[in-house]
């Protein structure tokens, strides 16, 4: 990142994970290092997954005579995204894993700090 800004957005990356984090840890209050260690292995194995889909659909697509499939595969991969987008929060709610907004009210980012980098 060469923006003047870029280490504050990862600076508010770097506080919103680590309130994600310990709002997973503190959720159970017998957790111990091995729960910690199952949680940090599965979140390792779903997004090593996610990223080797996207290696291997990106060589894929690479090769010479696949433009065919192209619209196919992004309107399944696009359909896949929404469904995970609109259903993954809610089932994050219903079991209280989700990270508690109103616990973020406690750090002091105004909300054109927080916004500048989304909108432009």
């Amino acid at each position: 990142m060469n923006s003047p800004g870029g280490s504050v957005v990862w600076n508010q990356v770097r506080a919103i994970a680590w309130a994600q984090w310990r709002s997973s840890w503190n959720r159970l209050p017998g957790a111990n290092k091995g729960s910690a260690a199952a949680t940090l292995l599965i979140g390792i194995l779903w997004y090593g997954a996610i990223v080797l889909l996207a290696a291997g659909a990106g060589a894929i697509m690479a090769q010479a005579g696949h433009e065919r499939f192209l619209p196919l595969l992004l309107n399944a991969a696009l359909f896949l995204m929404f469904v995970y987008w609109q259903f993954v929060p809610v089932i994050m709610a219903s079991t209280g894993s989700a990270l508690d907004l109103r616990k973020l009210l406690v750090y002091p980012i105004r909300r054109c700090s927080a916004l500048r980098y989304c909108c432009g």
